[in-house]
């Protein structure tokens, strides 16, 4: 399955990665709306959050805030999860960089080739566990 996502709307055409995305919830006071939306350079909505099943603006009302609180638990939790593979990645790379320092401090040794493919190889899982 590819991570690739194509967007086809009015204004907005073109392919990002589900890495790229950042959403939001964007909460509308005055209609008592909340949506998700793609924050690119402009918020491009792609789901509405309604916990009610009429059109009667006083239900809208009535869930408002708890809409709020999903949609912005919703973006947060996306968010988040790549904020993680991507501080996972760092520790990874930090770590592979310390290792890799102190096999080249060492001595020359047949085993020196093996140290540092081990160390690449470890480093090549982390960046496969992050996708």
């Amino acid at each position: 399955m590819s991570d690739k996502i194509k967007l086809k709307m009015a204004h907005v055409q073109g392919d990002t990665t589900l890495d790229e995305i950042k959403l939001v919830a964007v909460c509308r006071d005055k209609y008592k709306s909340v949506s998700l939306c793609i924050e690119v350079n402009m918020n491009i909505p792609i789901a509405d959050i309604k916990l009610y099943d009429s059109e009667r603006f006083v239900d809208a009302a009535a869930c408002f805030e708890d809409a709020q609180k999903l949609g912005i638990a919703i973006a947060g939790a996306w968010n988040e999860r790549k904020d993680t593979a991507t501080a996972r990645l760092k520790t990874a790379i930090a770590e592979a960089v310390k290792q890799f320092d102190a096999v080249m401090k060492e001595p020359a040794s047949r085993d020196r080739g093996q140290k540092l493919a081990r160390i690449l190889g470890d480093l090549e899982d982390s960046a496969r566990a992050t996708k």
